[in-house]
């Protein structure tokens, strides 16, 4: 017996509902007691809909996809599930949203808006990144092609990812906390 399996071939130009239904069925045809585990890039949105049907295992690459084209993860999931904020909103004393290129879920670090921002990446933040250095200097590293540009802001990423999974496993069974988390990452999404 193995002690878990691979669920691939998801996410492969399927609609997402689709893929969520075919996942959610094979999910269960499998013994409880292994491991499922589904690779690939998952927003947090889709990691929200795969736990919910039974997958254990995800991995960072939507994490460090985004710390390559220049994206912080900055979503703040204890606010999103309506349990106060774990940080300050990442764009608050920035320019507008529309002018750094950033959404919800992420600040663009390309923004010419961040060139002088003295503020970590993400307020409140504890990964090694935000602890050492501000938006100015990891703009300044992308800016100049430097390749500890995109390690901080995987560094960064992936804690992030880290936390946001660690609290996605605490809370998922609740179906308020569900729907609190898509209607966050996009209101479209809530009742997918």
């Amino acid at each position: 017996d193995a002690p878990g399996v691979v669920l691939g071939g998801f996410g492969r130009g399927e609609g997402s509902e689709q893929c969520f239904d075919v996942l959610q069925s094979t999910v269960a045809r499998l013994p409880p007691q292994q491991l499922r585990y589904l690779p690939g890039t998952w927003t947090p949105r889709e990691m929200v809909l795969a736990v919910e049907r039974g997958v254990d295992l995800l991995d960072a690459s939507f994490a460090l996809k985004a710390a390559s084209e220049g994206y912080a993860l900055a979503f703040d999931f204890h606010r999103a599930a309506g349990r106060g904020a774990a940080h300050a909103d990442a764009a608050r004393d920035s320019p507008p949203p529309e002018v750094l290129g950033a959404d919800p879920t992420k600040i663009n670090l390309w923004a010419v808006g961040y060139k002088r921002s003295q503020e970590p990446l993400v307020r409140g933040c504890q990964c090694y990144c935000c602890q050492r250095h501000t938006r100015a200097y990891v703009h300044h590293l992308l800016d100049t092609h430097e390749m500890l540009g995109e390690v901080l802001l995987g560094v960064h990423n992936v804690h992030h990812l880290v936390e946001f999974v660690k609290f996605l496993r605490s809370t998922v069974e609740q179906g308020e906390v569900r729907q609190r988390l898509l209607q966050y990452f996009h209101p479209a999404w809530a009742g997918g």
